[in-house]
């Protein structure tokens, strides 16, 4: 038989809203939320830069998920009822925020990590990577930083580390450049060593 989800508000807990939830299954075992499972990559209300680029992102997608207030955004993505659109996407976000964690498939997931949470770039502070370009300057440094490194490190990136080969300098910078670009995009999670590693080696 299928059970239902009751929410309980606990107060104090996350960002945005203030209070957060912990949803209950009819039978009593608790289930995590998207706010309690991601709750570093929840999108305050004052972060309006960030904000404006979940709007142009949702204007430019589609809405997978079962959320009236994400399907009221898109369909205010033209004419003048742009700030109709953004509150919409605003209260569709917090909506979500106090949803069952399911699975990472499940469509109402796909829309919170779309529209309504920070990526490891926006989380880092939003400005852009090195340089666009991986014969800059700025890549040789990181490349030079990368062979010395010591402590944790990303298993990927380990295995750009492992080719310290000087002839192949300029591929071991573009793979570095590559591998800051799939970061950058990814879902926040937590302060993860891949997180670390990123703002160490992608961020000027």
């Amino acid at each position: 038989m299928k059970g239902t989800y009751v929410a309980t508000s606990l107060a104090g807990v996350g960002a945005v809203g203030g209070a957060s939830a912990l949803y209950f299954y009819k039978g009593g075992d608790s289930v995590e939320t998207l706010r309690s499972k991601f709750a570093g990559a929840l999108i305050e209300d004052t972060e309006t830069t960030i904000w404006d680029a979940k709007w142009d992102a949702l204007k430019k997608g589609s809405v997978n998920g079962d959320n009236e207030n994400l399907k009221l955004a898109l369909s205010k993505k033209d004419g003048n009822s742009e700030q109709e659109g953004k509150d919409a996407l605003k209260r569709g976000c917090k909506e979500l925020y106090e949803s069952p964690f399911k699975n990472r498939e499940d469509k109402n997931f796909l829309d919170f990590k779309s529209y309504c949470a920070k990526n490891n770039k926006e989380k880092a502070g939003g400005s852009e990577l090195i340089a666009k370009v991986d014969t800059d300057e700025g890549w040789g440094t990181k490349w030079t930083n990368l062979k010395s490194h010591q402590g944790d490190i990303d298993s990927e990136l380990e295995d750009i580390k492992k080719k310290d080969t000087t002839s192949q300098e300029a591929e071991r910078k573009k793979e570095i450049k590559a591998w800051c670009e799939k970061v950058a995009s990814e879902l926040f999670e937590l302060e993860s060593v891949r997180y670390k590693n990123f703002v160490t080696y992608c961020k000027p």
